[in-house]
């Protein structure tokens, strides 16, 4: 068997209600493969730009630097033309050789900058960048969620996998703790939440899964179970300034 974006544990809390959507709508196409990682057979990516797609860092394998790397990213139900290679242009700190498991993720992030451009055609995905005022986080259990992925159980070339619903279980800090669906290949799923702006509702990417925390396939939630995610709030400042150059449209960014 091939590895994936390691760590290689993940779990699916509770019953396996996941979906399998097999003809997405507009609003999933942006959602893709990222392949190119050292000793990795995939991970997910999304459009956050024309010719920008975001990924975890740990999708490029355990390398000493990331700066550069060459890798591809496929759009499965897109057709030949939903696929481009690129370049590693920003990435968070996180360290790949030393420390890749650690549960704080606001740093496990990656930039591709594609050769060929393909928001423009295919869509890109809002990001939220804000966050309530009274913390990181919403009290465990009130904010309703869901992932979309290409988990390494279910057959990426001909679906999608949805997990309909899941939420934020805990965090301090920037630590975000979730129950959604986190097999290998999970690893860069955009988790969304639904966004009010003047009266209507939208989707928007709240973070996106990094790492689990257990490995079985199916488990009841437990209070000390969860898997760690990526908040876009702390990303968005880091890739803002590559999204809005001339030659890439500004991401479209959401506010709560």
């Amino acid at each position: 068997m091939l590895p994936f974006a390691a760590p290689v544990a993940g779990a699916t809390f509770g019953r396996d209600d996941r979906v399998a959507v097999t003809r997405p709508g507009a609003e999933f196409l942006p959602i893709g493969i990222v392949k190119g990682g050292k000793g990795v057979a995939y991970a997910t990516g999304f459009l956050v730009g024309d010719c920008h797609v975001l990924t975890v860092k740990h999708a490029a394998g355990r390398v000493a630097s990331v700066a550069g790397r060459r890798m591809t990213f496929r759009l499965p139900f897109a057709g030949r033309d939903g696929s481009s290679a690129g370049s590693v242009v920003a990435s968070g700190g996180l360290d790949l050789v030393g420390d890749p498991n650690r549960l704080d993720r606001r740093e496990d992030w990656l930039l591709l900058r594609l050769d060929r451009c393909l928001g423009q055609r295919f869509g890109i995905l809002a990001l939220v960048d804000k966050l309530e005022k009274s913390g990181p986080i919403r009290t465990a259990g009130t904010d309703a969620l869901f992932s979309a992925g290409f988990p390494i159980d279910q057959p990426w070339r001909r679906q999608l996998t949805i997990d309909p619903e899941c939420r934020v279980r805990g965090g301090a800090g920037h630590l975000f703790v979730h129950d959604c669906s986190s097999l290998p290949g999970n690893s860069g799923s955009p988790i969304f939440k639904t966004v009010w702006r003047d009266g209507r509702a939208s989707l928007g990417v709240l973070a996106m899964h990094s790492t689990a925390t257990a490995s079985r396939r199916v488990l009841a939630y437990r209070g000390e179970d969860g898997s760690v995610a990526t908040r876009m709030a702390d990303v968005v400042p880091a890739i803002r300034a590559y999204l809005s150059r001339p030659s890439s449209p500004s991401p479209s960014i959401a506010s709560r």
